[in-house]
């Protein structure tokens, strides 16, 4: 027996190995970026399903929801209570996108995915501009950054 054909008949099934090693964990990973993708979709779209029917179960809910919505109100239309209320459900909102913002940034999600997200009526209400000052304090300053360079009713938001 010839050690030299022996040695390289080993080194080409060594590298036939490496290589199909290499492509299986190539799919892992990009099956795990799948995953991950269609997790964070899916927790995303539960959030926002759940607080849609919360709010819509609650007649005082609904009601300061209809007020914003249809009636055009800001925050100096709603009483000190309204106004808490409706902050901490638009700011729990808001913080989805905050949420799905720094998912996009990470790649867990795409640029599509995310963008649809934003078309979100919500950025465009009289209450967000209005209180717009107080949500950014409470969200990531990458997504405030963004979210000022898209919308200009949010770039210099009037301070009560």
């Amino acid at each position: 027996m010839n050690w030299e054909v022996l040695g390289v008949s080993s080194d080409v099934i060594g590298t036939f190995f490496l290589v199909a090693s290499v492509i299986y964990i190539a799919q892992q990973v990009r099956q795990n970026t799948t995953t991950s993708r269609a997790e964070a979709l899916r927790t995303m779209s539960l959030e926002i399903s759940n607080q849609f029917s919360t709010w819509g179960m609650d007649e005082r809910s609904s009601g300061l929801w209809y007020k914003i919505l249809y009636d055009g109100a800001g925050r100096s239309d709603l009483s000190n209570a309204e106004r808490m209320s409706m902050s901490l459900m638009l700011l729990s909102r808001v913080s989805l996108f905050d949420a799905a913002y720094r998912s996009y940034g990470e790649g867990i999600i795409k640029e599509s995915e995310f963008l649809q997200m934003m078309t979100s009526r919500t950025w465009k209400l009289q209450f967000m501009t209005d209180s717009w000052h107080v949500f950014r304090m409470e969200l990531s300053p990458d997504f405030v950054a963004y979210m000022e360079g898209q919308f200009e009713n949010l770039k210099n938001p009037e301070i009560e």
